[in-house]
Protein backbone atom coordinates (compact mmCIF):
# COMPACT_ATOMS: atom_id res chain seq x y z
CA UNK A 1 0.00 0.00 0.00
CA UNK A 2 1.18 3.64 -0.59
CA UNK A 3 1.46 5.86 2.49
CA UNK A 4 -1.37 8.77 2.82
CA UNK A 5 0.24 12.17 1.52
CA UNK A 6 1.28 14.19 4.35
CA UNK A 7 -0.95 16.68 5.04
CA UNK A 8 0.14 20.89 3.76
CA UNK A 9 0.89 22.56 6.98
CA UNK A 10 -2.09 24.81 8.06
CA UNK A 11 -0.92 28.40 6.93
CA UNK A 12 -0.86 30.82 9.49
CA UNK A 13 -3.88 33.04 10.40
CA UNK A 14 -3.52 36.90 8.22
CA UNK A 15 -3.56 39.25 10.70
CA UNK A 16 -6.52 41.59 11.07
CA UNK A 17 -5.40 45.81 11.57
CA UNK A 18 -7.76 47.27 13.89
CA UNK A 19 -7.86 50.79 13.74
CA UNK A 20 -6.62 52.59 16.49
CA UNK A 21 -8.81 53.59 19.18
CA UNK A 22 -11.24 56.75 19.55
CA UNK A 23 -9.50 58.93 22.33
CA UNK A 24 -12.67 59.73 25.08
CA UNK A 25 -14.26 62.82 24.33
CA UNK A 26 -13.88 65.50 26.35
CA UNK A 27 -17.15 65.77 27.92
CA UNK A 28 -18.57 62.51 28.56
CA UNK A 29 -21.86 62.55 31.19
CA UNK A 30 -24.18 65.05 32.14
CA UNK A 31 -26.21 65.91 34.60
CA UNK A 32 -28.93 68.18 35.55
CA UNK A 33 -29.20 68.50 39.13
CA UNK A 34 -32.17 70.73 40.42
CA UNK A 35 -32.63 71.96 44.10
CA UNK A 36 -36.01 71.59 46.01
CA UNK A 37 -38.60 74.39 45.39
CA UNK A 38 -37.58 77.81 47.89
CA UNK A 39 -39.71 81.67 48.34
CA UNK A 40 -36.95 82.50 51.15
CA UNK A 41 -35.35 84.75 48.26
CA UNK A 42 -32.27 82.34 47.48
CA UNK A 43 -32.05 78.56 46.48
CA UNK A 44 -28.64 76.56 46.23
CA UNK A 45 -27.65 73.13 44.29
CA UNK A 46 -24.16 72.04 43.82
CA UNK A 47 -22.82 69.30 41.40
CA UNK A 48 -21.67 66.05 42.69
CA UNK A 49 -17.82 65.92 43.50
CA UNK A 50 -16.01 65.37 40.45
CA UNK A 51 -17.97 67.56 38.28
CA UNK A 52 -17.85 70.66 36.39
CA UNK A 53 -20.48 73.07 36.50
CA UNK A 54 -21.31 74.47 33.01
CA UNK A 55 -24.60 76.01 33.20
CA UNK A 56 -26.55 77.40 36.09
CA UNK A 57 -30.38 78.93 35.82
CA UNK A 58 -33.38 79.65 37.92
CA UNK A 59 -36.40 78.10 37.26
CA UNK A 60 -39.98 79.16 38.30
CA UNK A 61 -43.64 77.98 36.87
CA UNK A 62 -45.17 81.47 38.96
CA UNK A 63 -42.65 83.73 37.04
CA UNK A 64 -40.41 84.41 40.21
CA UNK A 65 -36.38 84.12 38.74
CA UNK A 66 -34.85 87.42 39.92
CA UNK A 67 -31.59 85.73 38.27
CA UNK A 68 -28.84 82.92 39.03
CA UNK A 69 -25.52 82.89 39.85
CA UNK A 70 -22.72 80.08 39.44
CA UNK A 71 -19.46 80.00 42.11
CA UNK A 72 -17.26 77.40 41.72
CA UNK A 73 -19.52 74.20 41.71
CA UNK A 74 -23.19 75.22 43.29
CA UNK A 75 -25.51 77.30 41.70
CA UNK A 76 -27.69 79.79 43.28
CA UNK A 77 -31.35 80.93 41.76
CA UNK A 78 -32.84 83.94 43.56
CA UNK A 79 -36.50 84.46 44.10
CA UNK A 80 -38.83 87.61 43.69
CA UNK A 81 -41.33 85.76 46.68
CA UNK A 82 -42.46 83.31 44.82
CA UNK A 83 -41.32 79.67 44.23
CA UNK A 84 -37.84 79.13 42.59
CA UNK A 85 -35.40 75.95 41.76
CA UNK A 86 -31.86 76.60 41.22
CA UNK A 87 -30.91 73.96 37.92
CA UNK A 88 -27.17 73.35 37.54
CA UNK A 89 -25.99 71.61 34.34
CA UNK A 90 -23.26 69.36 35.64
CA UNK A 91 -20.40 67.92 33.61
CA UNK A 92 -17.88 65.08 33.60
CA UNK A 93 -14.78 66.79 31.96
CA UNK A 94 -11.63 64.85 30.94
CA UNK A 95 -8.86 66.19 28.71
CA UNK A 96 -9.21 69.61 29.51
CA UNK A 97 -8.00 72.16 32.31
CA UNK A 98 -7.79 75.81 32.95
CA UNK A 99 -11.47 75.96 33.91
CA UNK A 100 -12.60 79.42 35.08
CA UNK A 101 -15.73 81.22 36.11
CA UNK A 102 -16.63 83.61 34.01
CA UNK A 103 -19.87 85.89 35.79
CA UNK A 104 -22.18 87.91 33.65
CA UNK A 105 -23.89 91.08 35.19
CA UNK A 106 -27.44 89.73 36.67
CA UNK A 107 -29.83 89.92 34.18
CA UNK A 108 -33.03 91.66 33.94
CA UNK A 109 -36.85 90.16 35.51
CA UNK A 110 -38.86 90.13 32.90
CA UNK A 111 -39.46 86.50 30.92
CA UNK A 112 -36.75 86.57 28.28
CA UNK A 113 -34.46 89.05 29.36
CA UNK A 114 -30.56 87.93 28.60
CA UNK A 115 -27.30 88.42 29.27
CA UNK A 116 -23.84 88.10 27.88
CA UNK A 117 -20.45 87.24 29.22
CA UNK A 118 -16.89 86.56 27.07
CA UNK A 119 -14.48 83.93 27.87
CA UNK A 120 -11.03 85.59 28.55
CA UNK A 121 -8.48 86.16 25.71
CA UNK A 122 -6.69 83.15 24.58
CA UNK A 123 -9.36 80.56 26.28
CA UNK A 124 -12.30 79.26 24.54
Amino acid sequence: PTPAPTPAPTPAPTPVLMPAPTPAPALSIWLNKESEYSDVGQITVSCPDGMTLTSCTCYSAWFACKGSQSAGASCTAYSTGALVKAVARCGWLSQTSNWQDVSSLMSGTGDDVTTEVECPAGTQ
